[in-house]
């Protein structure tokens, strides 16, 4: 669906949902677009992963978006968002955006972690060691609130059971690119991650999206489980990837 249909598609629900607001949450830099239950999600034109089992903790709708923004944002992976799911294989994730305007060509490390148990902060469960990463990945023709599109990245990793995916938006030190799509009324997950910034740069640690996100049940982090085309995409498979500290510090 190109651009203009987009901006076509938003005009008759504005009046029916809150205008973008900006939510300070401590020495934390948080935003939010609003609760609004009159959203759309747009069909997914980009087929990936064909014959795999979408895994999804959200209801199939989303009444919110949420960024980190500012100083919350920074390398490698402060400001991320992920998802817990169990599977043996993972093919490829799906992500679900909103935009109300700051995109202009910002890219996302979209991310594979293992299962912490015991989390930075006991008693966790938070992502771990990171399996697999694709960097600098650009999603196109992001929807405009109250609409919401979703995006699909693939990428081939052995995973073996529980494990976190999600991604990290490249906006050092400025506002939201886009938001990513939050359920605040389906049942609660309770997998839903978020990895903050400590005030003065001091690094950070993984929480519950519902700690600066009340409402919030499950945001729009999807996968494909499943290992489909992925021995015939030529997309690189993580498997081959020895799983050593000098392997993951190279992620980095």
């Amino acid at each position: 669906m190109n651009e203009f249909k987009r901006r076509l598609w938003l005009i008759p629900v504005l009046a029916v949902c809150l205008l973008p607001q900006a939510v300070t949450l401590g020495d934390m830099s948080a935003a939010e677009l609003g609760y609004c239950e009159e959203t759309t999600v747009l069909p997914d034109d980009e087929e990936v992963c064909p014959g795999t089992t979408l895994l999804q903790n959200d209801d199939g709708s989303f009444e919110n978006g949420y960024a980190w923004r500012q100083e919350q944002v920074q390398p490698p992976d402060y400001g991320a968002w992920a998802e817990c799911y169990e599977a043996e294989y993972v093919c490829g994730v799906q992500l679900v955006f909103t935009q109300i305007g700051g995109h202009s060509d910002q890219t996302m490390d979209v991310y594979i972690w293992d299962y912490d148990a015991d989390g930075n902060i006991p008693p966790g469960p938070d992502p771990g060691n990171v399996l697999s990463v694709l960097r600098n990945i650009l999603p196109e023709n992001i929807a405009f609130w109250p609409y919401t599109s979703s995006h699909n990245v693939q990428m081939c990793c052995a995973t073996d059971g529980l494990h976190f995916v999600g991604f990290w938006g490249n906006w050092l030190g400025q506002d939201a690119g886009w938001y990513i799509a939050a359920d605040e009324d389906g049942p609660p997950s309770g997998w839903s991650r978020a990895r903050h910034q400590l005030p003065g740069g001091n690094g950070g640690d993984w929480q519950p999206v519902f700690s600066p996100y009340a409402p919030c049940t499950a945001l729009g982090i999807r996968e494909y489980s499943g290992i489909s085309n992925c021995h015939s995409a030529g997309v690189p498979d993580s498997r081959n990837r020895a799983a050593t500290w000098g392997s993951i510090k190279s992620l980095y």
